[in-house]
C-alpha cells in the first residue's frame, strides 16, 4: 500500500502509542531493564576460558563451564586472607601514627613554649603542641591512607579476578564489598580512635598506662575532650580526599 504525505502523521501518532503501550507492557510484566540484567548474568569470557571442566546445566540441558568446590574455597579462603592482611596492615599504621604523636608532643612542647606565636592576643592561646601534634599526625596519617589507597585498588581487582567470578554482576559485587570493606577502615579507623578511644586508657596518677610496656604514656585528651581533634581529623581527611580526587579529574586523562 502506497501512502503520500498526508498519512505521516498517522504513522507518527501509531509509532508513539505503541511506545507507550510497551513501556506499560513492560512493567506489568516486570521486564524493564530486562537486557541489561541479561547482560550482567551472562558468563565472563574469563570465567569460560579459565575453567577447564564442564557439567550439564539441569535446566538448559547444555554443557557449561565450573569451577570446582574445593578450587572455589581455597581461592576465597586466600582473598580473605589478603583482605585481612592489608585491613591489619592498616591497623599497624595507626598504632605508628599513635606512636609518633606520643613522641612528638614533648617535642612540641619545649619548641613551642618560647615560640613568638605564644604571644599573639588572638590565635596565640589556640596554637598548642596538643593542635600541632594532631594537625602534623593528621597530614601523615592522610598520606598513609592515600598510599594505602592506591596499593589496594589494585590488590583488589587482583585477587577478584583470582576468584573467577561467574557473571559480571557477581565480579562488580565482590570488588565493591571488597573495595568499600577496605577504604571504610582506611578512611575512618584513625577517627574512630580519636573519637571512642583515645584517652580511656590513660590510668590515674601513679599508676599511668604506658603504650606496650614502652616509655610512652597513653595519650589523654584535652579538658575539653577530643571534640576538637576529631573534627581537625576529619577536616584534613575529608579536604584532602576531595584535593587529590579534584586532581586526578584534571591531569589524568
Amino acid at each position: 500500500m502506497w501512502c503520500d504525505g498526508s498519512c505521516a502523521p498517522a504513522v507518527t501518532l501509531f509509532l508513539e502509542f505503541w511506545k507507550r503501550r510497551q513501556a506499560r507492557l513492560e512493567y506489568d510484566w516486570d521486564l524493564v531493564d530486562f537486557e541489561e540484567e541479561q547482560q550482567q548474568l551472562q558468563l565472563r569470557p574469563e570465567y569460560e576460558s579459565k575453567c577447564t571442566k564442564s557439567k550439564e546445566n539441569p535446566i538448559t540441558k547444555e554443557m557449561e563451564p565450573y569451577l570446582p568446590v574445593t578450587s572455589k574455597c581455597a581461592r576465597s579462603c586466600l582473598s580473605g586472607a589478603t583482605v585481612l592482611l592489608w585491613i591489619s596492615l592498616i591497623i599497624a599504621c595507626i598504632i605508628g601514627v599513635i606512636a609518633y604523636r606520643l613522641a612528638v608532643y614533648a617535642a612540641f612542647a619545649s619548641i613551642m613554649k618560647d615560640s613568638p606565636t605564644s604571644h599573639l592576643e588572638v590565635v596565640g592561646p589556640y596554637i598548642t603542641p596538643q593542635l600541632a601534634t594532631s594537625v602534623t599526625a593528621s597530614c601523615i596519617n592522610f598520606v598513609i591512607i592515600m598510599i594505602l589507597n592506591l596499593m589496594y585498588e589494585k590488590v583488589a581487582v587482583w585477587i577478584t579476578d583470582m576468584e573467577i567470578p561467574k557473571t559480571h554482576l557477581e565480579y562488580e559485587n565482590r570488588l565493591t564489598m571488597k573495595m568499600f570493606l577496605f577504604q571504610f577502615v582506611n578512611y575512618y579507623s584513625s577517627c574512630f580512635y580519636v573519637a571512642f578511644f583515645k584517652g580511656k586508657f590513660v590510668g590515674y596518677p601513679g599508676k599511668y598506662a604506658y603504650m606496650f610496656g614502652s616509655s610512652l604514656r597513653n595519650e589523654e585528651c584535652d579538658p575539653g575532650g577530643c571534640l576538637i581533634e576529631l573534627t581537625t581529623q576529619l577536616v584534613i581527611v575529608m579536604t584532602g580526599k576531595q584535593v587529590w580526587g579534584n586532581i586526578q579529574e584534571a591531569l589524568l586523562p
